[in-house]
């Protein structure tokens, strides 16, 4: 979403830097860096304590190094980021004597998605490490866990890969704005690459399906919906709605079992009242008690003993109030950028249903996640 913030040819799919040495350097430490934190057992960096931290900041350093070294633009979600940050740190080492980690991961990965999408190529090369990541997180440490109706969801064991997105809500995000990128992408692209990446976004789609998340099915509806919008308003609508059609059909009749769980289950959950909507009932009181101060990112609990599941009120309740408002300003930000975006003449229809697609997604998750940002999925959707 920060693409709108200049003109298209600054900072939107730049062919001219499609063989730089520099983008290939910040793209392997981007994934580099992720994948120590996605498949960090498999790779043993688990092993040795600090390491995975220390990699991801030594990536991050050098990525800004390069960027300073090219007179890049850095983006203005870099400097909100960064500002939530100080405010974040600042907490914790009052609260508690330590840095908020993973506060400056998600910063370290911001920044080097940032500069990584504005490139053509390596934008498609990121949406696919994702891709492959959330797969490979799904083969490795994928279980279902049951229920006593015979229902079951899909996570990620324990100490197994995916840790960051275990939870069967946070992988149905990171999966459902893949499967959206790749859906996007698969409208530029040849028939061949065409088919490969409805084949990824229909496999990822289905790991949503699978995890019975309500959030999840709600953002991937969303973006579907603008995906379908962008088809039938392009040149060969009705030949991308064929393919796609015929793709569909396919995986519903491979898995049509599945399929009948996962429509009885979601029944189920529609069904089922949630807890989460709890802490409203004190949130007024919460929020006055962290006006200046909040409780460090290890509580950011409200008075009813429940963490909210809401990205401002928990942000107010674990960092105070100007952090949480702080945080308001920035997607406000971010929402005129892409007001601006869709009026630029540069942008073609498809991309601008892109835009919005990604920011309204982005935004509809801020009122059920802890921390929105920090998903793989919405990295990719801010950059």
């Amino acid at each position: 979403m920060d693409m709108t913030s200049t003109v298209k040819q600054d900072v939107l799919l730049d062919d001219s830097k499609s063989n730089d040495y520099f983008v290939y350097c910040i793209e392997l430490l981007l994934y580099f860096s992720m994948a120590c934190r996605i498949f960090g057992t498999q790779f043993g960096v688990l092993n040795i304590k600090g390491l995975s931290c220390e990699i991801i900041l030594d990536s991050e350093a050098t990525a800004f190094i390069f960027m300073l070294c090219r007179n890049e633009k850095i983006p203005v979600s870099i400097y909100f980021a960064l500002v939530i940050n100080l405010i974040a740190n600042v907490t914790d080492l009052y609260v508690y004597e330590i840095f908020s980690r993973n506060m400056v991961y998600w910063l370290s990965f911001l920044m080097m998605a940032c500069f990584v999408v504005r490139n053509e190529q390596a934008l498609f090369r990121f949406i696919l490490f994702l891709s492959t990541a959330v797969l490979f997180s799904v083969y490795l440490g994928g279980e279902f866990y049951g229920h006593s109706l015979g229902i079951s969801r899909l996570g990620l064991a324990q100490d197994s890969a995916g840790s960051m997105f275990a939870n069967p809500n946070a992988l149905a995000q990171v999966a459902a704005l893949t499967a959206i990128a790749m859906f996007f992408y698969s409208l530029r692209a040849g028939f061949a690459l065409k088919l490969f990446c409805l084949v990824i976004a229909i496999a990822l789609s289905a790991i949503v399906l699978m995890t019975l998340s309500r959030t999840g099915l709600a953002v991937l509806a969303l973006g579907l919906l603008f995906y379908a919008i962008a088809v039938l308003s392009g040149r060969k609508g009705l030949v991308d709605l064929l393919v796609l059609s015929l793709l569909v059909v396919v995986a519903a009749t491979a898995f049509a079992t599945q399929f009948e769980n996962i429509t009885t289950g979601y029944y189920y959950r529609m069904q089922e009242e949630s807890d989460r909507t709890a802490y409203w009932q004190t949130a007024a009181m919460d929020i006055r008690d962290t006006l200046f101060s909040g409780q460090g990112s290890y509580a950011g609990f409200s008075s009813t003993g429940i963490k909210p599941h809401n990205t401002f009120l928990w942000l107010h309740l674990a960092f105070g109030g100007l952090c949480a408002w702080f945080y308001v300003v920035w997607i406000l930000w971010l929402g005129w950028a892409v007001f601006r975006g869709l009026l630029q003449k540069d942008l073609s229809s498809a991309e601008k249903l892109e835009l919005l697609a990604f920011f309204s997604m982005f935004f509809a998750v801020q009122f059920v996640a802890i921390f929105a940002p920090a998903n793989f999925g919405f990295v990719l959707g801010v950059a």
